[in-house]
C-alpha cells in the first residue's frame, strides 16, 4: 500500500519541548514554561529541589525588568493554579531559585499521560499584580 508520502517509510514521533512563553507589562517581561521533570538534566532537578519522574512537570518563571537593550532582574512574587481539562485545580506553590544570577520562581504540578493543563498565575511587581494564562500538553 502506498501512503500519501509516496515510497517514504512512515517516521516516529519525535518530542518537541513547547516554546517559552513571555508576556509584557509596559518595561516588565514575564517568561513562563512547563516541562515534565523527566526532560531535565538530573543535576538541573537536583539543584531544582524538584523530583525526576513521569509524573511531575516544572513550572517556571521568570520576571525581568527591560532597562534599554538591558533586562535586569526584577523582585516579584508568583502564585498559580494549574487545571486539567475536567477543571480539576491543582494550587502551584513558587519557590525563588537561583539561575545564572537571577532569582526565578519554580513550582512543581502532578501530570499523567496526555494530561492538558490550563496555567493560570498570578505575578506581582511592586504591589501591581499580572495575570498570565497558558496551556501545555504532557
Amino acid at each position: 500500500m502506498t501512503a500519501c508520502s509516496g515510497e517514504q517509510a512512515a517516521t516516529p514521533a519525535q518530542y518537541l519541548p513547547p516554546a517559552e512563553a513571555q508576556s509584557r507589562f509596559g518595561d516588565i517581561i514575564v517568561r513562563y514554561n512547563a516541562l515534565p521533570t523527566l526532560s531535565l538534566a538530573e543535576a538541573t532537578a537536583a539543584d531544582s529541589g524538584l523530583p525526576r519522574d513521569a509524573d511531575t512537570a516544572m513550572v517556571i518563571v521568570a520576571v525581568r525588568r527591560q532597562t534599554g537593550s538591558e533586562e535586569l532582574p526584577q523582585a516579584a512574587s508568583v502564585t498559580g493554579v494549574a487545571s486539567d481539562l475536567s477543571g480539576k485545580r491543582q494550587p502551584i506553590a513558587f519557590r525563588d531559585i537561583a539561575v545564572a544570577g537571577y532569582q526565578d520562581h519554580v513550582g512543581q504540578v502532578t501530570v499523567s499521560r496526555n494530561d492538558h493543563l490550563r496555567f493560570e498565575l498570578q505575578v506581582t511587581v511592586e504591589g501591581k499584580t499580572h495575570r498570565v494564562q497558558f496551556d501545555r500538553g504532557f
